[in-house]
């Protein structure tokens, strides 16, 4: 009967520790989010207010010692982010991150967190979307999402396989799968 209540109390301690560290985590990625809210919100408006002068033949803005390539629209989403020009862990709390390629090669991968405030929404996207990238000239290259997959967590060769101009890609809510979104560039506009 002793070992029955220790072991109760034992499954109630572990219980509790789990519903605890649950909470801290939470708290935590809401932290996060936000702050990387108030982050984006800033840059957005550095990049709108940046004076290239200084920068001749720069294809990179110069923030808060950060390099971003240009802004990334998805229009039916109301989402708009600063895209960092390479992944890191810092960088991938300023906005979305340049993963693999560029986009004169065609072969722009781009990663974000599923936060409310960069790419949660990402899986609500339809075939036939329109997502914009807009770079430090004021070129506007416009693409049409033609394919949408969950690929496993790990699994950087299907991330980067196919013909797609375009990927935009975030963690599923579980984290342990992506949630890709492929495209096709249209055209390319100076704004």
């Amino acid at each position: 009967m002793k070992s029955k209540k220790r072991f109760g109390k034992v499954l109630l301690i572990v219980g509790i520790i789990l519903i605890s560290t649950s909470a801290i985590m939470l708290v935590k990625y809401k932290f996060d989010d936000m702050n990387s809210g108030k982050i984006i919100k800033d840059v957005l408006h550095k990049i709108k207010n940046y004076d290239t002068q200084y920068y001749n033949d720069s294809k990179l803005y110069h923030i808060n010692d950060t390099q971003y390539i240009g802004v990334l629209k998805i229009p039916s989403l109301n989402v708009v982010l600063p895209i960092c020009s390479e992944w890191n862990n810092d960088n991938s709390e300023k906005g979305v991150c340049r993963y693999l390629g560029s986009v004169e090669e065609r072969n722009l991968i781009l990663a974000g967190h599923n936060y409310r405030s960069m790419l949660r929404r990402l899986s609500e996207i339809e075939t036939g979307s329109e997502i914009i990238i807009t770079d430090i000239n004021q070129v506007d290259y416009h693409y049409t999402v033609t394919y949408t997959e969950v690929v496993g967590g790990y699994n950087s060769k299907v991330m980067t396989s196919g013909e797609w101009d375009m990927t935009v890609f975030t963690c599923t809510l579980p984290g342990n799968s992506r949630y890709a979104v492929r495209c096709i560039l249209n055209e390319r506009v100076k704004t």
